[in-house]
């Protein structure tokens, strides 16, 4: 591919890109056609199909970066020299928590549970969607991979045991969140996360 070529096909992802995100966060997944991310990204829909192939394939691109966010919060924490478990648990709890809170949080929490109706409301789930859930948790599990936790270290399983654990309270949580704002606060998030911690 030339380098005018694939500089092109870069701006126009990133277009459908940004435009896929406004749109899907501020109407949520299903009532955006593909129609009006064509026009909002200045393109045609066939950049759609060239580009991601289907309208959902677009949605875990989405999704995909939204994630990215929390990931960034990971990697700070990567960098950071926390030795202990438990404080690298309430630090990304934290951190999920304070994203989830905000306006645009809770819309990329609305539009990825829109995904898991997909995904649950399919035939056969889309594995990339199925795999978006994996993201986080793979990188918490990172995170507390050889951290001590009660003087011992956490190795691979028990670490991937843990994230299994904290990554499903703390989507409980954000779910609980949206549908009755304010019923949890950060310190009562990092309380349960603890303790799924200790039990694992």
């Amino acid at each position: 591919m030339s380098g005018r070529r694939a500089e092109s096909k870069r701006r126009n992802t990133e277009a459908l890109l940004t435009a896929a995100q406004r749109l899907f966060l501020s109407e949520g997944y299903q009532a955006v056609g593909i129609q009006s991310i064509a026009t909002e990204a200045g393109l045609t829909i066939g950049a759609i199909y060239s580009l991601f192939g289907s309208k959902q394939a677009l949605l875990h691109a989405v999704l995909t970066n939204l994630a990215d966010q929390l990931q960034t919060e990971i990697r700070i924490l990567e960098a950071e020299p926390v030795a202990d478990a438990r404080e690298a648990v309430t630090r990304y709890v934290r951190a999920y928590h304070q994203l989830v809170s905000t306006m645009d949080g809770w819309r990329a929490l609305r539009l990825e549970v829109e995904a898991l109706s997909l995904v649950l409301g399919g035939e056969e789930p889309e594995r990339a969607l199925v795999e978006f859930g994996a993201g986080s948790r793979t990188a918490l599990a990172g995170l507390l991979t050889g951290r001590t936790l009660d003087g011992r270290k956490l190795g691979e399983v028990r670490a991937e045991q843990a994230a299994v654990g904290v990554s499903a309270v703390v989507r409980g949580l954000a779910v609980q969140c949206a549908v009755e704002p304010g019923v949890a606060s950060a310190d009562r998030w990092v309380e349960l996360a603890l303790a799924v911690l200790a039990a694992s």
